[in-house]
């Protein structure tokens, strides 16, 4: 079983619920397991959206890791949003590629910080009437953010090392929450590392929506968009019409997957 799986119970004789049936799982989020690499292990299901946070600085900003989580959100066909955090760290303009990018893929992106309460109606309302998993680097403040808007919960925090500049593990299980607008948020231990299984090499273009857009207009049907001329997606990237780094998150993702 998993956070967010639906059961059927029954009711001993005792008054104790006991669990008879896991119900079909409408889609799941997860990662290979630490044991064995080669299996998976689901963080959480029946979701509605995958929140992925980040933080401006501190710490410090990974795009990469990012486009890790919204490959697998595409995946399993899940929509996704990213939070910037601690804006008051550094200002939104150093992001701007990023986030145009992510917004004409499709994404929603919101600005926060915790720390002078901004943006937080928005994140407010991004959760509404959803069952939502929150997920990203250890530090990036997503136990803050719940908090900013629960203040009830009273999740542990605790800052970025100052040794390392990278988070410390607050939140160490995988926990399920209910909001006062409506919805329920999943809250993940900070993940260090998300690393994609599973997937073929020709088969990580569909999962970026854009290259995914793009790909008809290649002049090979089998197109990886790596070195293949008349590429319809190294042209746009050299127009700059797809923005280079995201085109370089693809690149480096498709080059780690087996061959």
């Amino acid at each position: 079983m998993a956070v967010g799986d639906n059961v059927e119970i029954s009711i001993d004789s005792d008054g104790q619920a006991i669990i008879e049936t896991v119900l079909p799982r409408k889609q799941y989020l997860s990662r290979p397991d630490k044991i064995t690499p080669e299996r998976r292990q689901v963080i959480a299901t029946n979701l509605d959206q995958l929140v992925v946070v980040t933080s401006a600085s501190q710490p410090q900003f990974k795009s990469g890791l990012i486009d890790r989580f919204l490959v697998s959100a595409e995946r399993e066909n899940l929509p996704a949003a990213v939070v910037i955090n601690k804006i008051d760290l550094k200002e939104p303009i150093y992001f701007t590629d990023y986030v145009e990018s992510w917004r004409k893929a499709g994404y929603t992106v919101l600005f926060t910080s915790a720390k002078k309460r901004l943006g937080l109606d928005e994140f407010k309302k991004l959760l509404e009437k959803k069952s939502s998993v929150l997920t990203g680097h250890s530090g990036v403040g997503k136990s803050t953010l719940i908090n900013s808007i629960q203040p009830q919960l009273d999740l542990k925090t605790k800052d970025v090392s100052r040794f390392t500049g990278k988070g410390v593990h607050t939140t160490t299980a995988v926990i399920m929450y209910p909001l006062d607008v409506e919805g329920w948020i999943v809250d993940t231990p900070g993940l260090k590392i998300f690393s994609l299984t599973d997937i073929e090499k020709n088969e990580m273009a569909d999962y970026f929506p854009e290259i995914r857009e793009l790909a008809p207009g290649c002049r090979f049907d089998d197109c990886n968009h790596i070195s293949e001329p008349n590429c319809a997606v190294k042209q746009a990237v050299g127009e700059g019409r797809l923005f280079e780094g995201r085109y370089a998150s693809y690149k480096k993702l498709w080059e780690q997957l087996a061959k």
